[in-house]
C-alpha cells in the first residue's frame, strides 16, 4: 500500500513532510508505512495489524511487548485475550508514531476517500506481498480488494 500512498502523491495532494528540504511533493517511506504500522510502520499498518492479528496472536503479542517495553510474559500482555491482542497493538503503535510526529492517518496527508478506489488498484499489482497475507493471500480466487478498500478506508483517520 505504500507505493500508491507515495506515488499518487505527486499528482493528487502534493504533500511535503516537515523538514524534508525539496520543491517536490514527499511522503518519507517510513511514513507511508506508518500508516501500515499504524495500519506495519505508518499511516495504514494500524489497520493491517487489526486484520492480522487473528491469523497470529502471538507475533502480535510480541510486537506488542517490544512496543510497551516489557517481555512478552509480562501480565500486562499475557492477559490480554487472543481477540483483542491487534487492538492493544494498535494503540501501542499510536503512541509510538504520534512521539515521532507521523501524520494521524491518509486524511492527514491529503488524502479523500474519493482516492480510495484508485490506491486499491495501485495496491493490487504487489502480489508477492499480498499472498504471503493472511485473510488476502490464503483466499484461491481471490485478489483482496474489498480487504484493502477496508483496510485503507480504516486508514484515512486514527
Amino acid at each position: 500500500m505504500s507505493y500508491p500512498i507515495s506515488g499518487l502523491n505527486k499528482k493528487g495532494p502534493k504533500y511535503k513532510h516537515p523538514g524534508y528540504v525539496t520543491d517536490l511533493p514527499i511522503i518519507p517511506h517510513g511514513i507511508r508505512y506508518g500508516f501500515h504500522f499504524a495500519h506495519l510502520i505508518g499511516v495504514d499498518v494500524l489497520q493491517v495489524f487489526q486484520f492480522t492479528a487473528p491469523s497470529s496472536p502471538d507475533r502480535h503479542r510480541e510486537a506488542l511487548a517490544i512496543f510497551n517495553k516489557v517481555n512478552v510474559t509480562d501480565p500486562s500482555i499475557t492477559s490480554i485475550p487472543d481477540k483483542d491482542i491487534g487492538a492493544h497493538l494498535h494503540e501501542a503503535i499510536v503512541r509510538f508514531l504520534d512521539g515521532l510526529g507521523v501524520p494521524r492517518g491518509l486524511k492527514a496527508i491529503g488524502y479523500t476517500t474519493s482516492d480510495l478506489d484508485r490506491l486499491v488498484e495501485g495496491t493490487l499489482p504487489q502480489r508477492r506481498i499480498l499472498d504471503l497475507t493472511p485473510g488476502i493471500g490464503d483466499i484461491v480466487g481471490a485478489d483482496g480488494k474489498e480487504h484493502l478498500a477496508r483496510i485503507l478506508e480504516q486508514s484515512m483517520e486514527y
